[in-house]
């Protein structure tokens, strides 16, 4: 699945269960927009359908606007009325990606994987026995928003502000952004960031369908023809 705009798709999963941590969180949920690859994560005492609404309302929903589609797996925390009554009520489409067929899923399924890596990561035995993984989530995070993504070749932080993060190393040796600015100018560069990110929104679009294009082409290469004959059985 491809979005055409940022923040009009989104897909949500959550990772768990984690060694419990402070204020006994034992569960992270994660929302991966699909345009921008712009990751939304937080942690959870339990994954009810109530949890899941707080999480699109807090972080979705009053920071990026009312999605057109959300898309999760049929776990059971997505499966409650509670749920779908929530989406109705903003006009949210909310698909359900087939166990079946997991590469209906496509980048996003990847993004997923990357972002449970990077979680985990930052595990040794020592902090899983402490459950400090709930201090590192928002670093991980920082990483997957200003680490440009393999599909839209832009870092998620640039495709939604129309500009490049500022990293730590930055502090003690500044680029030319920070050494550049004037703040006497500040009203001109901003209409120029403006501009420039619809122009990143046009060339990332460009980037992921052409992406697509070549993960399916090497995908099809391995793809063996196979005959169906009267009589075979299939899974439907």
């Amino acid at each position: 699945m491809v979005s055409l705009i940022p923040f009009a798709m989104w897909r949500i999963d959550h990772v768990g269960k984690l060694s419990k941590a402070k204020g006994g969180s034992e569960f992270a949920i994660v929302a991966v927009d699909y345009f921008s690859k712009w990751v939304e994560s937080a942690p959870l005492k339990k994954t009810k359908s109530e949890d899941v609404i707080q999480f699109l309302w807090k972080n979705i929903l009053t920071r990026f606007g009312i999605p057109k589609i959300l898309v999760s797996d049929n776990g059971p925390q997505f499966e409650e009325q509670v749920l779908a009554d929530f989406c109705e009520k903003f006009g949210i489409e909310h698909r359900f990606s087939p166990i079946y067929y997991p590469q209906a899923n496509g980048q996003v399924e990847v993004m997923n994987n990357i972002i449970f890596k990077g979680i985990k990561k930052k595990h040794t035995p020592e902090w899983q026995i402490r459950g400090s993984w709930i201090d590192e989530l928002p670093t991980v995070l920082w990483f997957l928003r200003s680490t440009p993504n393999q599909a839209t070749c832009k870092a998620p932080f640039s495709l939604v502000y129309g500009t490049e993060v500022v990293l730590p190393a930055e502090v003690d040796l500044p680029t030319y952004k920070q050494i550049g600015f004037e703040e006497e100018r500040h009203d001109q560069r901003l209409r120029e960031y403006l501009n420039f990110v619809d122009e990143l929104t046009e060339e990332a679009l460009y980037k992921t369908l052409k992406y697509k294009q070549l993960m399916a082409r090497s995908y099809n290469r391995k793809v063996k023809n196979r005959q169906f004959y009267s009589g075979d059985l299939y899974y439907m």
